[in-house]
């Protein structure tokens, strides 16, 4: 093709550009619409039914509280399934059958970790229940363990969604993979999550009409096999089904009037982690999706095919003109042009139809606030080289034995917005004047403050903060004595280790030094509490631990400290 650039030199803006300007320009916005439009729908009850009755795994009806403890009581679902009940309503479904009589009544139906079969008219009752308008939350896992998948499709199939049989892992190092949302025209479920960690995930086929929330990226996907307890292929063991490359983890479909949401890791949303790494905004909008009758599923179709037809008048008008360097140049110009304002554009409407639910029901947030703090609290600790001594999941679960929801905030505001409590845990930071003067007024307006710091924290600022409430944290020494002993002389040496100085004096050693004080400000309350390493992963164990009687000292002395003096008085 020859294109003339001589038409550069005498150009003149006329009718036939302007022709070519408005059809590029609606062309380029209708692909972006075809794509990236959400149908608002028309919302729902939010009346949520959870099946128990197929499912003998992530049980969501006994409560972790002070007493149960081990494995299953945190490999769990039940905070999940209460703190939805916070934004939403819940039930569960223990010994009905799943039919018409009992979907009607509800407005979305969550079929989780399944491990028995479904009847026929069991199924033909769920899609009847979608195709009316009813929400569907599909959630499995990796390699068909405890034949979850198996069970899964047979539901799922007649929404064109197969969960298959494979576990992913990162395709550089074979460790947990990492999902970071795209920054242009996220789907609305993930739109809040900017980063969303797996716990090993199957994969999944779908209809190319879906829509695909999350398709990881550098992934390695392994085929299951029966002679690993839970269905995992040795690392070290690639087959030539062993496949590499992007794959999709969780997918939504609109089905008549209803809608189909497909999870491939069920684990995300345990007792143990449901509140870390992205999970709590990811559930929030996918029930919110789900929570929506089609309604406007149309124009997607209609954007797709006005897109068509103008290619198609793209295409004869370029025929036609004679100066293609003039007619690519507008092309490349006003595409751009169009392409700058359709994807804020779609994006705007998107998160104007899909915001985040507010609660229908109060609940104590407790934020732990990372910008001051020096911890690590992650769903991914396994896969991340950090010392027990900074791991505090354990710490930040057991609030949840106590009815609290725990959260962690990147900074300090965020926290002080959306916290009825925040804890900061082996300070760093320097204080600035702007954020002790923040401090004060969340106080002052019944906010309550924890600070724990403890004796590895070199470079502790604690005082920066607690001196403004006349506490401070200082050192003294515990002498600890030998067993042997020289010319009959007791031997021993002195540890330092912190101590309280001011406030209220709550909990002390034998020695009389203060572990725990606090001082009322305005409405709130200051609690100061040493030594951190005590609530640490190193101390406190993991999230299955089983305390014997000294460890359960150390438990106990967690739910004192908040439930007697954070929120007693």
């Amino acid at each position: 093709m020859k294109i003339d650039l001589k038409g550069f030199r005498k150009f003149a803006f006329k009718r036939k550009h302007l022709l070519i300007s408005i059809v590029v320009f609606v062309f380029v916005f209708s692909v972006i619409g075809s794509y990236g439009y959400q149908d608002p729908g028309i919302r729902k009850k939010g009346r949520i039914l959870i099946d128990e009755l197929h499912s003998k795994w992530e049980d969501t009806i006994k409560p972790m509280d002070k007493e149960w403890y081990g494995k299953l009581s945190t490999y769990s679902y039940y905070n999940w399934a209460e703190w939805l009940n916070y934004y939403y309503h819940v039930d569960r479904n223990i010994n009905h059958t799943l039919d018409a009589s009992l979907l009607k009544n509800y407005d979305i139906l969550i079929i989780k970790c399944p491990t028995s079969l479904f009847s026929a008219e069991e199924i033909n009752a769920i899609v009847d229940f979608v195709k009316t308008g009813g929400g569907l939350y599909l959630i499995g896992d990796h390699t068909n363990v405890f034949g979850m998948n198996f069970y899964l499709n047979k539901i799922s199939q007649h929404f064109g969604i197969i969960f298959r049989y494979d576990s992913t892992s990162h395709l550089n190092n074979g460790t947990l993979s990492i999902y970071h949302s795209q920054k242009i025209l996220p789907h609305p479920i993930i739109q809040y999550t900017p980063r969303f960690n797996f716990l090993s995930s199957c994969t999944l086929k779908a209809p190319i009409t879906s829509e695909n929330v999350i398709i990881g990226y550098g992934l390695l996907s392994c085929m299951g096999t029966y002679t690993t307890k839970h269905y995992f292929r040795p690392l070290t063991s690639i087959s030539p089904d062993t496949e590499q490359g992007v794959f999709l983890q969780v997918v939504a479909v609109k089905y008549g009037k209803g809608r189909v949401v497909a999870f491939t890791d069920s684990t995300c949303f345990s007792n143990f982690c449901i509140f870390m790494d992205g999970y709590p905004s990811f559930n929030l909008m996918t029930i919110e999706y789900l929570n929506r009758v089609n309604f406007l599923d149309f124009i997607n179709n209609m954007f797709f095919g006005l897109a068509i037809a103008l290619f198609v008048v793209l295409i004869y008008l370029f025929v036609r003109y004679t100066k293609r360097a003039m007619a690519v140049f507008l092309f490349i110009l006003v595409g751009l042009t169009s392409f700058s304002i359709s994807v804020p554009f779609f994006s705007y409407i998107n998160k104007v139809n899909y915001p985040l639910p507010e609660p229908h029901t109060n609940f104590t947030k407790i934020c732990f606030v990372e910008e001051y703090s020096d911890f690590s609290i992650s769903s991914r600790h396994a896969s991340l080289k950090v010392s027990s001594e900074k791991k505090f999941n354990t710490f930040f679960i057991w609030l949840q034995r106590m009815g609290y929801v725990p959260y962690v905030k990147k900074n300090l505001q965020e926290a002080l917005r959306n916290g009825d409590a925040i804890v900061i845990i082996n300070p760093v930071k320097h204080f600035s004047e702007r954020d002790i003067k923040a401090i004060k007024d969340y106080l002052k307006n019944g906010g309550k403050v924890v600070l724990i710091d403890g004796i590895l924290n070199t470079d502790s600022t604690a005082n920066e903060l607690l001196n403004n409430f006349n506490m401070r944290i200082g050192h003294a020494y515990h002498r600890e004595y030998l067993n042997s002993s020289i010319n009959s002389k007791n031997v021993g040496i002195a540890r330092p280790y912190l101590v309280i100085y001011g406030g209220n004096r709550t909990l002390s050693d034998k020695n009389g030094f203060t572990y725990v004080s606090f001082v009322d400000y305005g409405e709130g309350r200051v609690v100061a509490v040493v030594d951190s390493s005590m609530f640490s992963n190193a101390i406190m164990g993991g999230a299955f631990t089983v305390p014997d009687a000294s460890l359960m000292r150390i438990y106990n002395t967690e739910f004192y400290i908040f439930e007697d003096i954070v929120f007693g008085k």
